[in-house]
């Protein structure tokens, strides 16, 4: 027969195991909470507009910065533009280059004071993609094609230029 010391030893171990179990379950509870995706996506995020995608038009590839301090960005998907003769840098190598926008909410507050911002939504007007394409701006923040246009066979069209370069061009 157990003596009453061993049935004690036994009672704390058991506890102490049943303790220690709840507590990790805890933990590992509460680290599971905080990798909740956010219920409304932000698209595109601020951080991502600060760090890329101020920098080129949307598809484009960034490829540096040249001598003078501006962005190169390279059409290397070939994606088609309104005119090539007068939006390239290099049209051989398709390049263009982009004043950088070192603090995008300033920027993005105060558009009238944020030249390089101005000089985007320029060539966004001028070298977006041909009228027939469509326009991929007019997403919701569910990433859901938002038409305004009535007429059913112009449902995948929009009537002017306008490029692709997703968190800039509705500053514009």
């Amino acid at each position: 027969m157990a003596s009453i010391l061993d049935i004690i030893i036994w009672l704390f171990a058991a506890v102490g195991l049943i303790t220690l179990t709840v507590i990790a379950l805890y933990y590992i509870a509460k680290a599971l909470n905080t990798y909740k995706t956010s219920e409304t996506p932000i698209w595109p995020d601020e951080d991502y507009m600060e760090k890329l995608g101020v920098i080129c038009p949307t598809g484009w590839v960034y490829r540096g910065t040249n001598r003078s301090g501006k962005s190169i960005c390279q059409n290397y998907y070939n994606f088609p533009i309104a005119d090539e003769n007068n939006c390239y840098d290099d049209k051989i190598n398709k390049l263009s280059y982009f004043d950088k926008i070192n603090d995008w909410q300033k920027c993005q507050d105060d558009i009238g004071n944020c030249k390089p911002l101005r000089n985007r939504c320029k060539w966004i007007k001028k070298c977006g993609p041909m009228s027939n394409m469509i326009d991929p701006t007019k997403c919701n923040a569910q990433g859901n094609w938002v038409n305004d246009n009535d007429n059913a066979d112009d449902k995948d069209q929009i009537s002017n230029p306008y490029a692709s370069w997703i968190g800039v061009a509705d500053k514009c």
